[in-house]
């Protein structure tokens, strides 16, 4: 007999197997260096299962054709079924580069099977893993995600290629993602180029989250885990922590006469309690001390939990249509204790060891900072026949992030000891690590009864992002020419606010209220390289406190301050384009024109001469987004892409901001001001790559170059005017300068070692690494010029490395992850004030054990080097800045799938 045709998990490369025997031998046969379990089946019927995701292959026999079944399952008793379950590192392998292989655009993608590969808390850290992308981190975790060396304010983050409007923790651009669990999106995909149908403002590509859908499985599936674990740092004693949990769930089911409706319902739940030890350090021109230094022990308790709904219509033939709808939230209890010290002395001199005539304080803060995201997206085809397919898509995303409440509490104590109590001895480390501090005068700096109540802030932020999106298009086959036309036409709405506020209390009591009245000093307790040990601080008692004897405080808030911050925008993008494609065996072409015309409204403040009243600003402009690529089989396994784009990149919210501040003076007239009417960054991309795919198809090696062309990169710059013969000076932001991008992606997955003996052919590795330099002009505000061949949060490099263990029922995974050191800013006059996130490299390590066909258990860690976020300036990158300790992570958990 002869079994012949593309398998599922290995389409690329057409298997053929001869020989005579049952077609279940055969499978096998072709099968054998993949892990699965069998049982007795019939031989008209079989049904494997990748990934727990079922294909059913139908009526195998003599020189019959391996096809995918369109039509519902025949009444067959469930024991003369064979299924084959592919999970683990080899499916997830074999998916992304089955993505990779066939997507037109020059891609990767990560896809995650039923239980997770990675002990990562969200999307952002999940992605890390995909070559290029950058994860920019919250302390340990990831928040957002840069591609290629860019900004995440640059990279465009749709769900389901639908609308998506994070919960904007700051007021700019990028989309956070950190509390999106990776374990309930089926993968992630990553274009690093586009095409004419693809948002414009994609300048640093796109990273598509992609749910999962009820026909990817037959009939109910149910899959509930639990995982729970401890956050190994818990020195700073405020607070013992518990364990930490997650619970996932989802389910899906098929129905109907013909099996045309599905839903998927899925959920998640994550609480953790972690400590931090934080040190900090600001320094003056000289670089040989600190000016200012803080120690902070922290405690911080955080529930995520949310999820999303789809429900699906698959018509047989014209119709098809899905609506979904999601929420995720996010809670957090934060409780800090601080000890700072400020420094009035700057000096040149680096043999100076004491330091004298230092003031400081402890300082206490407690704070309720809420996330949401919630939204829903409706799409719908409809196929007029084989040659016209139309589509429609409308969504709409909203995210808030609240930074403190009424009840957030910022406590300072101001040390009013005898004078030299906080002096102290200075040791400075060369190799970048904080310096060492030791008081001079330990005695008076530990006696809390030397520090008294002086201020009671409530500093609170609120961001919200709304989203309203809709397209339609049209594709257009002409026959079997290979030529295919696309047209469509896009709206996109955008609104943001950004409403900051501080009220400030004062104590005016007679009598100081001392620390010791709320505080103690922990026993065992001292942040890293501190002079002392942590304050223990019940800021609860202080509001109290407050709150029973009102008159012995003052609020000194200052009542315009509280509107000067806050700023509005609405951004409007109509988008038309066309697109002609080409496809025949062996080649793939595209080209297309995007038309993106872009309308922006700006409300804030302006204040004149202390006067403050309401400005608003406005700009248009349109944009013509050309684009082609080309990708050509060489061979069966061989397989090189071109892809040229012009891409934008819109100013910055802040940047945009119209708030003013004028202040007329001995006749000059002196403006700070934002720019409603910037124009956007504009790129030209060039990418190559060339793909050897081997192993039939379930291993890959690649090699990429790109190379970016940014015109109008954003400064901000001072121009001087005159007006009534008067002198003005005006510093806000402008388009003023180029910059340029390049780089190298290698990329290898050997799904099996079956080069080496034994045991060890069942050990697979996944290896990648990109290399990045820019070449930019910084400005000044002055004009002034500086080269640099790095960009603001660009790593130069990146590197991910997984060895694997598959065999039956067991895995072991061992992940390296490197983002190499980047800056944070840029000073365009001092190279030595430039800030740069150190290297941070990590170990993950996953272990799991299918007991049997419904149940997995699993162990794993995370950060089993126990990396410290570090940040550095001054001379060769040798002072710390911020030097940040947040420890292991170990988990145990079991899944049930059915």
């Amino acid at each position: 007999m002869i079994i012949k045709g593309n398998l599922p998990f290995s389409p690329i490369v057409p298997v053929n197997y001869q020989g005579n025997s049952t077609v279940i031998d055969a499978i096998k046969a072709i099968l054998h260096d993949v892990s699965y379990t069998s049982t007795m089946l019939d031989t008209n019927l079989i049904v494997i299962q990748l990934g727990h995701t079922s294909l059913v292959k139908k009526a195998i026999s003599t020189n019959a054709t391996i096809q995918n079944a369109t039509s519902p399952l025949p009444n067959t008793d469930p024991q003369e079924i064979e299924v084959l379950y592919i999970t683990g590192s080899r499916y997830k392998n074999t998916k992304l580069i089955y993505d990779k292989h066939h997507n037109s655009l020059i891609s990767d993608a990560l896809s995650q099977d039923e239980i997770g590969q990675y002990p990562d808390i969200n999307v952002a850290d999940t992605a890390r893993r995909i070559p290029g992308l950058v994860n920019i981190r919250d302390e340990e975790e990831g928040i957002s995600l840069g591609i290629r060396g860019l900004t995440p304010d640059l990279v465009l983050i749709t769900l389901d290629n639908g609308t998506f409007a994070s919960e904007p923790s700051l007021n700019i651009r990028r989309d956070f993602v950190e509390i999106l669990p990776s374990t309930l999106f089926k993968s992630i995909q990553v274009l690093k180029t586009r095409s004419a149908d693809i948002d414009g403002s994609a300048l640093g590509g796109q990273i598509n989250l992609i749910t999962r859908s009820a026909f990817e499985t037959d009939g109910v599936y149910t899959l509930l885990s639990a995982v729970t674990g401890d956050f190994t740092a818990d020195k700073y004693d405020a607070l013992n922590n518990t364990p930490a949990y997650q619970l996932n769930s989802l389910i899906s089911s098929t129905f109907g006469s013909n099996q045309q409706f599905g839903f998927v319902f899925a959920a998640s739940y994550f609480q953790r309690n972690q400590d931090e030890e934080r040190n900090l350090s600001y320094y003056d021109e000289h670089f040989i001390m600190p000016t200012m230094s803080i120690w902070n022990g922290i405690e911080d308790q955080q529930k995520r939990y949310g999820g999303y709904a789809k429900i699906e219509f698959r018509s047989p033939k014209h119709f098809n249509s899905e609506i979904s709808v999601w929420l995720f939230k996010q809670s957090e209890a934060f409780k800090r204790a601080s000890l700072v010290l400020n420094s009035e002395l700057a000096s040149s001199d680096p043999n100076l060891l004491d330091t004298i005539d230092v003031n400081g304080s402890f300082e206490a803060l407690i704070s309720s900072d809420k996330k949401h995201h919630g939204g829903f997206l409706s799409k719908t085809s409809y196929n007029f026949n084989n040659n016209n397919t139309a589509q429609i898509r409308i969504g709409l995303s909203q995210g808030r992030a609240t930074d403190g409440d009424a009840g957030r509490s910022d406590t300072t104590f101001d040390y009013i000891g005898a004078a030299g109590g906080l002096d102290y001895h200075y040791a400075f480390n060369e190799n970048g690590m904080p310096p060492q501090y030791t008081y001079l005068n330990p005695e008076l700096a530990e006696n809390l009864d030397n520090y008294a109540l002086s201020t009671v802030e409530t500093d609170t932020v609120v961001n919200d992002g709304t989203v309203f999106d809709m397209e339609t298009n049209l594709q257009h086959y002409f026959g079997g020419s290979g030529f295919d036309l696309k047209t469509g036409l896009r709206y996109r709405r955008t609104e943001r606010s950004y409403d900051p506020n501080n009220i400030d209390i004062k104590y005016i009591g007679d009598s100081p209220l001392l620390l010791s009245q709320f505080a103690t000093l922990s026993s065992q307790y001292r942040p890293p390289y501190a002079p002392i040990n942590s304050p223990i601080i019940d800021n609860a008692a202080i509001i109290a406190y407050k709150m029973a004897n009102p008159a012995l405080f003052n609020d000194v808030t200052n009542q315009d301050n509280l509107l000067s911050s806050d700023f509005e925008i609405a951004e409007k993008v109509f988008a038309g384009y066309a697109s002609l494609g080409y496809q025949n065996d062996e080649l793939q072409a595209h080209a297309g024109l995007r038309v993106e015309k872009t309308d922006l409204l700006t409300d804030a403040y302006a204040r004149t001469n202390g006067i403050l009243a309401p400005i608003q600003g406005k700009n248009d402009y349109t944009n013509l987004l050309p684009s082609a690529g080309l990708t050509y089989d060489l061979s069966q396994d061989i397989k090189i892409r071109a892809n040229y784009a012009k891409a934008l990149g819109r100013p910055n919210f802040p940047d945009l901001n119209p708030a003013r501040t004028l202040t007329e003076s001995a006749g000059i007239t002196t403006i700070k001001e934002g720019n409603s009417k910037l124009d956007p960054r504009v790129a030209d991309n060039v990418d190559l790559s060339f793909e050897y795919y081997f192993d039939e198809g379930r291993s890959l090696a690649s090699v990429a170059l790109f190379y970016k062309d940014i015109k109008d990169e954003i400064f901000t710059l001072q121009t001087q005017t005159t007006q009534n013969n008067a002198p003005v000076i005006t510093t806000h932001p402008l388009n003023a300068s180029d910059a340029t991008l390049k780089g190298l992606e290698l990329n290898l997955i050997k799904d099996r070692l079956d080069f080496l003996p034994g045991f060890l052919s069942d050990f697979g590795v996944s290896v990648n690494y990109t290399f990045i330099k820019a070449d930019a002009t910084v400005l000044a505000t002055d004009g002034s010029a500086r080269q640099v061949d790095f960009l603001t949060e660009q790593p130069r490099n990146l590197a991910n490395a997984a060895l694997f263990y598959q065999q039956g029922d067991f895995e072991g995974r061992l992940s390296y992850n490197l983002t190499g050191r980047y800056a944070a800013s840029i000073n365009p006059t001092n190279p030595d004030s430039d800030d740069f996130i150190d290297d941070f490299d990590t170990i993950d390590a996953q272990f799991r054990w299918q007991f049997n066909q419904n149940f997995t258990l699993m162990v794993e860690g995370r950060n089993l080097t126990n990396e410290k976020n570090v940040r550095l300036t001054g001379p060769n990158r040798s002072r710390n800045e911020d030097y940040s300790v947040f420890g292991k992570a170990y988990f145990v958990g079991v899944t049930y799938y059915y």
